[in-house]
């Protein structure tokens, strides 16, 4: 069977089911509107009245978007190492292409949410920091009961990704991939800290995370969650720069919290801009001897990120978590330029949340 073929059968299996408002995360996107419920509405409609206008659409617009990119994600799927990755794939897809209203994706379950309300009792609630920018407050918490030593201010949402879901691991039928006790860890998408404090309490006093983040909103509520704590602070180097394919080239950037996006484009709706620095300079200014693991989530520019890396990724071998959820061009894009420089790497598939967002692409060498 094909990519192509799988997929077509992936989606028509969920077509004719429709699921309830269950696997729609409001603690992601809000109160479900208006157009939201009439939808539902229509879908249970359609469903028993055999019409379907409204999934061919949403279909056809999918459709759209895989166009140009079947070769590069073909590959992607024959790559992947395990069935697990394979079925989570065509899952997510199927996903995109119908909606929660037809797809549950594996997280949307009720131990799921029994688990986000026992996570939410670790926020205080005594402390909070405002983000002007995105009309949204942070909340201090404990992480402890997560077997995280670990304080800070952050969102359920976030934190609950990273540290319950453990967005940054990856355990299947080849063994477990996460960083580990001594390692050299290059976190590239820091935003408020969170993955670089879960990194650091990972790596143990051995070892040393080098964390990219440079929106200044995010920098100043990630430099007091380091404060908050000392003992992890210690084993954390902020880089603030933007990860880039070379070093010194100007972008221009939106500050919109863990969204914010880097451009060419110097367009007055920008928020300011800086100066990048690729990753491979950065071993090479730190004068590395080795790099174990690097994460990134930099919102759609990884595939720039990991081109200025090559040389990192060739002579280290690292374990690489690269978030491809984007857009679907980068699924089959991250995959090719990965595959292009170490063509021994070993590919699996992780999934983060019970909507589309959070995907990673795990890549180890063999």
């Amino acid at each position: 069977m094909t990519f192509a073929a799988d997929l077509s059968t992936e989606i028509l299996r969920h077509l004719s089911s429709t699921q309830d408002a269950s696997g729609y995360d409001e603690l992601r996107f809000g109160k479900m509107k208006l157009k939201r419920r009439i939808e539902n509405g229509i879908n249970r409609l359609a469903r028993r009245t055999g019409r379907s206008w409204l999934r061919t659409a949403s279909i056809s617009h999918f459709l759209e978007q895989l166009e140009g990119e079947d070769e590069k994600l073909s590959a992607l799927y024959e790559a992947l190492a395990d069935d697990a990755s394979k079925e989570l794939l065509l899952r997510l897809f199927a996903y995109r292409a119908l909606g929660f209203q037809h797809v549950r994706l594996p997280l949307a379950t009720e131990e799921y949410r029994r688990k986000r309300k026992q996570l939410g009792k670790l926020f205080t609630g005594e402390e909070i920091r405002d983000i002007p920018s995105l009309g949204m407050q942070l909340r201090r918490c404990r992480l402890h009961e997560l077997g995280a030593p670990i304080e800070m201010f952050g969102l359920l949402a976030g934190l609950e990704c990273v540290f319950s879901v453990k967005q940054y691991e990856y355990e299947g039928e080849h063994g477990r991939l996460a960083a580990g006790a001594g390692d050299v860890v290059i976190d590239a998408g820091g935003c408020w800290g969170d993955t670089a404090l879960y990194f650091a309490d990972r790596v143990g006093p051995e070892g040393h995370v080098f964390v990219f983040e440079f929106i200044p909103s995010n920098l100043t509520i990630l430099r007091e969650n380091l404060a908050l704590n000392p003992e992890l602070e210690g084993r954390i180097q902020v880089v603030d720069r933007p990860v880039w394919d070379q070093s010194g080239v100007e972008l221009s950037f939106e500050d919109k919290g863990p969204a914010s996006r880097v451009s060419l484009d110097s367009s007055p709706e920008r928020d300011g801009v800086t100066q990048t620095l690729s990753i491979d300079d950065l071993v090479a200014q730190e004068k590395l001897e080795r790099v174990d693991f690097i994460k990134m989530d930099v919102e759609g520019a990884e595939p720039w990120a990991l081109r200025g890396a090559r040389e990192t990724i060739r002579r280290f071998r690292p374990t690489l978590a690269i978030s491809v959820y984007h857009s679907i061009g980068d699924f089959g894009e991250v995959y090719r330029i990965i595959a292009d420089i170490c063509p021994e790497y070993r590919f699996t598939l992780g999934h983060a949340t019970m909507h589309q967002e959070e995907t990673v692409l795990f890549a180890e060498a063999r």
